[in-house]
């Protein structure tokens, strides 16, 4: 609830800043509260039937990723109507609702108290957990890496394109994450989580490959729906997967590394893209992230096998 109500001060803070620098210093001050997905994803964990838990943690991350593609969209076309001020005050409200509402129905179970001289349990890493959220960076990475050269590499291979070229190349990804997040989050529950989580990083391996050789606009729209395919499919199955390798009272603390790895990711990935770019091109940047896919696969591969044969 903290991280809840945090996120609706700040917006509604947002409303009221004079310029850029407030501005900055209030987007710095939501860094506190970004662990909102990863808490819901906790939370949802420990209240739902444990039959039930992959199927609600792949609904809540395919949610997750729905609403960071479409955010976009909205809020381009909102802005012009209701203008900054008004998009963020609306928001505002509409997260104080849900907080007020969380408040009321959120179940809140009974937690054993602890003894204050008993030291808290470590968490027990190994190298699947450790690769599942190295997965997870890369996901957001690689994400923040390339989407910023998107429109430049539409125009560098197709020169009389139009903006519904660059509109389409866009939203690929954001219209097959939408269409297919259902079936996934299916399967995800009916088959082994990191049978499809090693499918889904396949994919996306191959689809920035087709991304970096693609000399037609067909064929790059084509590898970004591709993308778009895998991008539905991997974080249900990370969690999902972390979830298993992970005890149940240290739920918690699994899903804050899931979104300390996040943050990273995002952080770091537009520096990437640009040193990429800078020193090779697009192409470069597509061709290289790639790699660092096939690298990943390679270590959980690697990592399962050694996994199995300790069992």
């Amino acid at each position: 609830m903290r991280a809840s109500w945090g996120t609706a001060i700040i917006y509604l803070l947002m409303t009221f800043v004079q310029n850029v620098t407030q501005l900055i210093i209030l987007k710095m001050a939501q860094g506190l509260f970004v662990g909102l997905m990863t808490i819901s994803g906790a939370i949802v964990a420990q209240i739902v039937p444990k039959k039930e838990v992959e199927k609600s943690l792949g609904l809540v991350a395919t949610t997750s990723s729905i609403s960071t593609i479409i955010a976009p969209v909205i809020g381009s076309g909102l802005v012009p109507l209701v203008t900054f001020r008004g998009l963020v005050s609306t928001s505002a409200i509409i997260l104080f609702l849900n907080c007020i509402f969380l408040s009321k129905n959120l179940p809140n179970p009974k937690v054993e108290t602890k003894s204050l001289d008993k030291k808290p349990e470590t968490f027990k890493w190994n190298l699947g957990i450790f690769f599942l959220l190295t997965a997870t960076f890369l996901v957001q990475a690689i994400n923040n890496a390339v989407s910023p050269y998107i429109a430049f590499f539409v125009q560098e291979i197709s020169r009389n394109t139009g903006g519904l070229s660059i509109g389409l190349s866009v939203s690929a990804t954001g219209i097959m994450t939408f269409l297919t997040a259902r079936s996934l989050g299916k399967l995800v529950d009916r088959y082994s989580a990191a049978l499809i989580l090693f499918a889904m990083l396949t994919l996306v391996g191959f689809s920035l490959f087709l991304s970096s050789i693609a000399d037609s606009l067909f064929i790059f729209i084509m590898s970004r729906a591709i993308f778009g395919i895998s991008d539905a499919g991997v974080n249900p199955a990370i969690e999902v997967q972390i979830t298993k390798m992970t005890k149940p009272n240290q739920l918690n603390r699994s899903f804050s590394y899931i979104q300390s790895t996040q943050s990273v990711g995002v952080a770091v990935g537009p520096f990437i893209g640009a040193f990429l770019n800078t020193h090779g091109g697009y192409q470069l940047v597509f061709s290289s992230v790639s790699g660092l896919y096939w690298v990943l696969i390679i270590a959980i591969i690697v990592s399962y096998l050694l996994r199995r044969k300790s069992d």
